[in-house]
């Protein structure tokens, strides 16, 4: 059994229902999700670039390479 002073963190959602709204309003549909990020993302409320891209489900390594590749295009790297 877990210690009493876990129990409480167990019964609070919030952390979880927060991440399930971002996940949400970013368009998350499946997982994994592999996102990558090489433009400047100072200032954005999600940590997230105009550059940022994705791509979800499991993936071959290829694809994961040509998802890099194009973060960097996208941000001009």
């Amino acid at each position: 059994e877990a210690p009493a002073e876990i129990h409480p963190r167990l019964d609070d959602h919030a952390p979880l229902d927060v991440d399930l709204r971002v996940a949400r309003e970013l368009g998350v549909d499946a997982v994994p999700l592999f996102v990558a990020d090489a433009g400047d993302a100072s200032g954005e409320p999600l940590g997230l670039s105009a550059a940022a891209i994705a791509v979800s489900g499991a993936q071959p390594s290829r694809t994961l390479s040509h998802l890099l590749e194009q973060a960097r295009e996208r941000a001009g790297a």
